[in-house]
């Protein structure tokens, strides 16, 4: 570890050269994951992460042979790396068995959803914003979303929110209330069983990956998001659809103790 001093101020680098593969000496692209850590950039962020699994699952594979208790994984990501590629690598830790709760924000479990009715787009940063309104585009960075997606969405999502409020109908007021955790859970069992508009592929969605591995997606900013749009319009025609989040944070702060 090397100390540099600015002034008065004492910096800590670690000693970690920045380089590259050399393809001319016979390293291959599969060599470049072990190297990303000495990459600088993103590169080297991507090595963190990296180790942050490998500790995980050290972890867990040590609990399970001591026969201890076993060692809990929640996976959390903002909506727009849901919107990206890395959702097919969440999907996959999660069909794997490598996770065991979800939490994320509106836009990181409906935009998953959207992902099976309709295609992102790549598209490009400069893009200029009033094109691409007129373009009826909807822009996350460089990836575009149709409108129609969204249009596809709520003809997905609607009948969720209606089954549902005739369940609660069918409930003691006391008891006639829905948590996020639960719409989630019935649109990944939507998906899976009977979705009621073209999919193109629910394989790749996080959302069901957590309906057929039972793992519970937690939702704390529920109406924060396309979701909240619909659940708001949906109480206009059809007063008493109760969403209560509290229940959803007994459930995970249980999950977090056992």
């Amino acid at each position: 570890q090397f100390l540099y001093f600015i002034g008065v101020e004492r910096i800590s680098v670690m000693p970690v050269p920045v380089r590259g593969p050399a393809f001319e000496r016979g390293e291959t692209l599969c060599d470049v994951p072990a190297m990303a850590a000495g990459m600088g950039l993103q590169a080297s962020v991507f090595a963190e992460a990296e180790a942050v699994m490998r500790r995980v699952y050290d972890r867990r594979a040590e609990a399970s042979r001591a026969g201890g208790r076993k060692v809990g994984v929640v996976l959390a990501y903002t909506s727009n790396m849901v919107s990206s590629g890395l959702r097919e690598v969440f999907a996959f830790m999660i069909n794997a068995g490598h996770v065991d709760a979800v939490i994320s924000t509106a836009g990181g479990l409906e935009e998953d959803i959207i992902k099976c009715l309709g295609h992102t787009l790549v598209g490009d940063f400069t893009l200029q914003g009033k094109a691409l309104r007129q373009a009826s585009l909807n822009r996350v960075g460089n990836l575009l979303i149709p409108n129609d997606n969204y249009v596809h969405f709520e003809d997905f999502f609607v009948p969720v929110l209606k089954e549902l409020h005739l369940e609660q109908c069918a409930t003691q007021c006391a008891a006639g209330t829905t948590e996020p955790s639960t719409i989630l859970h019935r649109a990944g069992r939507k998906l899976v069983e009977a979705p009621g508009v073209p999919v193109h592929s629910i394989d790749d969605s996080v959302t069901a990956a957590c309906y057929r591995k039972g793992v519970p997606a937690f939702c704390p900013a529920f109406t924060d998001g396309s979701m909240g749009d619909m659940l708001f319009f949906y109480n206009i025609n059809n007063k008493g659809m109760v969403v209560d989040p509290m229940s959803d944070e007994r459930k995970l702060r249980a999950l977090m103790s056992s």
